[in-house]
């Protein structure tokens, strides 16, 4: 009973997504672009009070 109540609820909000997704005519990912990490990475790590 438990699986089928997790199934459902699953299936309603996975269909209520796509359906939200479809009429939007643009992307609705919402990403952030890539940032490296700094190169001097371990000085931040070692040192967390000095990163600021």
């Amino acid at each position: 009973m438990t699986l089928f109540f997790m199934v459902m609820a699953l299936a309603l909000f996975s269909v209520k997504a796509a359906l939200a997704a479809m009429r939007n005519p643009r992307p609705t990912a919402r990403e952030t672009p890539y940032a490296p990490a700094p190169e001097n990475l371990e000085q931040f790590v070692a040192q967390p009070k000095n990163a600021h």
